[in-house]
């Protein structure tokens, strides 16, 4: 575990960063508090400190030490806010580590991407943000609906990077993460012209992915996520019916997809072979959407809880309206997402009661 370091100020109302604007770690030990009382993050430390030669080799050293969060704190963190998916968990987390040493200019292992690929409302994006966000690193997400090939109208995979560039800086985009949400959609599927323009889209991202400048920056180092639900190919089966006896403690494994499987649906051989890993998600059972209603840190039921409580008025949520929320969930398909709207829904009567009294 990281050694922290004791901070004897709190932070007096303020939750993001006055230089960079980013939320402050939970973990008093993961920022500085000056006497204002607004806080400081040590990735913004560190960038004064190197600017103004404060920090010796040895000593810059051992501060990277420091700041390079594990796996296993990653998936710690993730345990809080994810239920269940811990495969995808494990495959995150590492990759994440890595793009940390790759960070801190150490001996990292390849760059790999990943492509997480499940159901709708099954936790991607999500599982994804909070990862990023315990790892410390720069991230952006997108939308692949919005990519066009360079000449069409729309985004030029180029102006991903453009944005990390933005937002970040050269310095810190170089070994940032971009994650492309719904690649499912870049398929080659459909007419043939279509086909074709997508194929070009993919081959604008294969060649981000393989290194290229971009304002300046090689994009060799910057770590590519993907997520995707690919219908087809995770739409579930029953399993044959067996003939015979097996044990009871036997668990039938789901086939897990491999890059051919990807490539026949559509994407093409050469970004898959640029993928390290495809790595399934599970559709959320009736005991996953429980569990993210009531005990998961992303529970929109659970923030609704605290932003009441702020206001002295409590309340719970009954065994009834709860069966009742997730049977809906689980009627529509939704997943995570459909659950948090149904949550939603439900609190409407309730916010506009409180509204007449604050």
């Amino acid at each position: 575990m990281r050694n922290r370091r004791s901070h004897p100020k709190k932070v007096r109302g303020w939750t993001k960063c006055m230089l960079c604007g980013r939320p402050l770690p939970q973990d008093p030990g993961d920022y500085c508090v000056g006497k204002t009382g607004r806080g400081v993050c040590y990735s913004c430390l560190q960038v004064a400190f190197r600017m103004q030669g404060m920090l010796k080799t040895e000593e810059e050293e051992a501060f990277r030490e420091l700041s390079i969060v594990t796996p296993r704190e990653i998936i710690a963190r993730l345990d809080r806010a994810i239920i269940g998916q811990q495969e995808a968990k494990r495959a995150v987390a590492v990759a994440l580590w890595k793009q940390q040493l790759r960070a801190w200019r150490k001996d990292a292992p390849p760059n790999a991407g990943l492509l997480l690929y499940g159901p709708t409302g099954c936790g991607k994006t999500a599982l994804v943000r909070e990862a990023v966000k315990a790892a410390g690193l720069p991230f952006l997400c997108f939308d692949a609906t919005t990519l066009t090939e360079a000449g069409y109208r729309g985004r030029d995979a180029r102006e991903l990077v453009e944005d990390l560039i933005d937002r970040f800086g050269e310095e810190e985009a170089a070994v940032g993460v971009i994650y492309l949400d719904e690649v499912d959609k870049l398929a080659a599927r459909g007419g043939e012209t279509r086909a074709q323009y997508q194929r070009g889209t993919q081959t604008s991202l294969l060649k981000l992915i393989e290194g290229s400048e971009v304002l300046n920056l090689d994009t060799s180092n910057i770590l590519f996520l993907f997520g995707g639900a690919f219908p087809e190919l995770t739409r579930q089966k029953k399993p044959p019916r067996r003939i015979g006896f097996e044990r009871a403690n036997e668990e039938r494994a789901e086939k897990e997809l491999q890059p051919e499987d990807f490539v026949a649906y559509g994407m093409e051989p050469e970004l898959m072979g640029r993928i390290g890993r495809c790595v399934p998600l599970h559709p959320l059972t009736e005991s996953d959407l429980r569990r993210i209603l009531l005990e998961s840190d992303l529970s929109v039921y659970r923030q609704y809880q605290a932003f009441f409580h702020k206001r002295g008025q409590e309340f719970e949520l009954d065994a009834q309206t709860a069966d009742e929320l997730i049977r809906k969930t689980l009627a529509r398909g939704m997943g995570a997402r459909g659950l948090n709207a149904l949550v939603e829904e439900w609190m409407e009567p309730k916010l506009l009661e409180i509204a007449e009294v604050t």
